[in-house]
């Protein structure tokens, strides 16, 4: 009898201290740090250098997700960013069997117009394009409200609601402090809309994902920790990394001018999936395409 009540009492004591380890439900706000990576506990955090037993199985297919986010004031910006993003395209399309590729971008993002073209090789059900002129500011935002499902996500018209934050996700979007932003339901949000739910049936749950943001500025409302959590539920063997091509700090001179404020949230979101981050004021397409071709390996260089 008082083995079984010790051992009870164990158990008890174990399921207490499992539930009070969770992390809150949260947007904007970082979560309570763990051990796990958030999609399964057993699978160490990326660059932890940790390894568990029973690991899942990597999963061998790759969905890459571009955003081409400019602010069109710098005719030599928008041209390396067109060769820029040729060369992730024409890396991507190397191992065709196992890749999807989308890329959203605006015609005042292209250099002359036209859309881009599908990788050497790869299927057109494997490749989509979505035309859209994306400010800077709102890349990370617009990533969640793609790949979420559009009912998820909803933004309140300002003329007609006040005080009703925008949900995306199934989530309220909190500001960086963790308070409803009312602001949230303005207009630059609302222009949001057409891309809701538009990348949900071509990305694959079971992929690995590679976001490539090329953007010369900086997020607003959303960071690293917003970004992970709203993107977060994926089965085990899967995870996003990041590449983030955006102009870092004093280095960002170059073909950014000085409208080249530093994209200071895309590159901790780089960080915090183990991704990679680029200057993209003062790198060519050769570089970016070598920072990516090293993430669709699953390593750094």
């Amino acid at each position: 009898m008082k083995t079984t009540l010790l051992l009870v009492t164990i158990a008890s004591l174990t399921a207490a201290c499992a539930s009070s380890n969770r992390s809150p439900s949260v947007g904007g706000r970082a979560p309570a740090a763990s051990t796990g990576n958030g999609e399964n506990p057993s699978q160490p955090s990326p660059g932890s250098g940790s390894s568990a037993v029973n690991m899942p199985t990597v999963s061998t297919k790759i969905d890459v997700v571009v955003f081409l986010a400019l602010d069109g004031q710098s005719p030599a910006l928008t041209s390396a960013a067109r060769d820029m993003v040729a060369a992730i395209l024409d890396a991507a399309g190397k191992d065709p069997a196992s890749r999807h590729v989308a890329v959203v971008s605006g015609k005042k993002d292209r250099k002359d117009g036209t859309a881009f073209t599908a990788p050497l090789g790869l299927s057109p059900d494997s490749f989509k394009t979505i035309d859209f002129d994306l400010a800077p500011k709102d890349a990370l935002l617009a990533a969640s409200v793609a790949g979420c499902d559009a009912k998820t996500s909803s933004f309140p018209d300002p003329h007609l609601t006040t005080g009703d934050g925008a949900i995306v996700c199934g989530k309220k979007l909190l500001d960086l402090a963790g308070n409803t932003r009312e602001d949230l339901t303005h207009s630059w949000l609302w222009a949001l809309e057409p891309l809701r739910g538009s990348l949900l049936s071509f990305l694959r749950p079971e992929a690995r994902r590679i976001y490539v943001f090329l953007a010369n500025g900086e997020a607003e409302f959303f960071d690293a920790a917003a970004f992970e959590e709203l993107n977060s539920v994926r089965p085990a063997g899967t995870s996003d990394r990041v590449l983030a091509v955006v102009p870092q700090g004093a280095s960002s001179a170059g073909k950014c001018g000085a409208e080249g404020a530093p994209g200071t949230r895309y590159s901790q979101l780089a960080s915090a999936t183990n991704g990679l981050s680029v200057d993209i004021c003062s790198s060519d397409a050769t570089k970016v395409a070598a920072a990516f071709t090293s993430l669709l390996g699953g390593k750094n260089p």
